[in-house]
C-alpha cells in the first residue's frame, strides 16, 4: 500500500475503461511509513491550512480524491518552501509533485491519487 498520484490526458480519467493508456504522468509518492515520515518532516514548515498536508500527505494510502487544477499555485507556493529541505527523500516528493503539477496544468485535469 501507498500514496500514488496521477493526472489523466485532457478530456480522460480515472473512470475510463482504459485509463492506464491516458496517463500524462503518474508518480509513486510515498509509502504509509514515508508518508507519515514526509508529514511529520514537513508540518512544521508549512501552515496549518497547508494543501499538501490536508490533500496529499494526511494518509499514506489514501485514494479517490484529487487536487484541482486551479490549487496548484498555492500549492506551488508550498513546494518551494520545502525545496531547500535537505532530506533527500523531501526533496524527491517536492520534484514528484512538481512533475504532477505539470502535466495537470497542461492537461486541465486535476492531481489524482
Amino acid at each position: 500500500m501507498g500514496l500514488d498520484a496521477t493526472v489523466y490526458l485532457r478530456g480522460h480519467g480515472p473512470d475510463d475503461d482504459d485509463c492506464a493508456d491516458h496517463q500524462a504522468a503518474h508518480r509513486r509518492l510515498a509509502n504509509i511509513a514515508l508518508a507519515g515520515h514526509l508529514r511529520e518532516r514537513v508540518g512544521g514548515r508549512l501552515a496549518r491550512n497547508s494543501l499538501l498536508l490536508a490533500e496529499v500527505l494526511y494518509s499514506g494510502a489514501h485514494a479517490g480524491g484529487e487536487l484541482p487544477v486551479e490549487f496548484i499555485p498555492a500549492m506551488m507556493e508550498e513546494l518551494a518552501a520545502l525545496a531547500d529541505d535537505d532530506d533527500p527523500q523531501v526533496r524527491a516528493f517536492v520534484q514528484a509533485m512538481a512533475d504532477l503539477a505539470e502535466a495537470a496544468v497542461q492537461q486541465s485535469n486535476p492531481i489524482c491519487f
